[in-house]
């Protein structure tokens, strides 16, 4: 497998949705269902090629806030939001906190594919022994 891609959602259909996709593409997804799970990532190394960031977080937590706390805490890693029922003023909130893409849900894998051709260089293919 090649570089890994975060998904930080409880939402089992975009996991669903994301995870084949990027494994077709020859990148690791790990999916975590939220943000303190991908924060304990973090706080031990992991160092992700992309996240793919899910607004609509549980228990209150906040997607946004994590976006900036990445952010000032120097990490490079391009992240997307995912958000569902979200306002044009919503949507650019995720780009003025660092966000390379926002998109809507309900998506499609269309919409999802070109994203990560847009956003993600091609994987290197594995090393022969």
């Amino acid at each position: 497998m090649g570089d890994q891609v975060l998904i930080v959602s409880a939402d089992a259909k975009l996991k669903g949705l994301v995870a084949p996709l990027l494994e077709g593409l020859g990148f690791e997804p790990k999916a975590f269902a939220t943000i303190v799970e991908a924060a304990k990532a973090f706080a031990a190394g992991i160092t992700p090629a992309l996240i793919i960031l899910d607004r609509d977080q549980p228990q209150g937590q906040s997607a946004y806030v994590f976006l900036r706390q990445l952010k000032a805490d120097g990490v490079q890693t391009p992240v997307v939001v995912v958000a569902s029922g979200a306002s044009a003023e919503d949507l650019l909130a995720g780009f003025r906190l660092g966000a390379v893409e926002v998109l809507r849900k309900p998506t499609r894998a269309g919409v999802i594919r070109a994203m990560l051709t847009r956003v993600m260089p091609p994987a290197a293919p594995p090393e022969e022994s």
